[in-house]
């Protein structure tokens, strides 16, 4: 794998962000909807367990990074999406930066 994109700021996060528990290093996926690009992950804790924990957007990649990334997602390469920064505090985030790398 090799990196993509080291650093690229969601867009369109959800309000309740804070359910999700994420924090530097966590795992992500991506998923293309429309026009747009999601990353999603899993809430955690046993509320989001108990009643259909299911993956959820946490936020769009922006325009000009999703441009950089259609080919790959054409060509159904395979990506890994970590976290790598968490704006605010972590019981009430204002927003996530995720780095995206793609399989060579």
């Amino acid at each position: 794998m090799h990196p993509l994109i080291y650093s690229c700021k969601l867009v369109e996060i959800p309000r309740n962000l804070a359910r999700f528990g994420l924090k530097p290093g966590d795992q992500l996926d991506l998923r293309e909807v429309a026009d747009r690009v999601e990353v999603i992950a899993k809430p955690k804790g046993l509320i989001a367990w108990m009643f259909g924990g299911g993956a959820k957007p946490v936020g769009q990649i922006d325009e000009a990074h999703c441009r950089c990334l259609r080919p790959f997602i054409e060509e159904a390469r395979r990506f890994r999406i970590k976290v790598v920064g968490i704006d605010g505090f972590v019981k009430e985030p204002k927003g996530v930066s995720v780095s995206i790398w793609v399989d060579s």
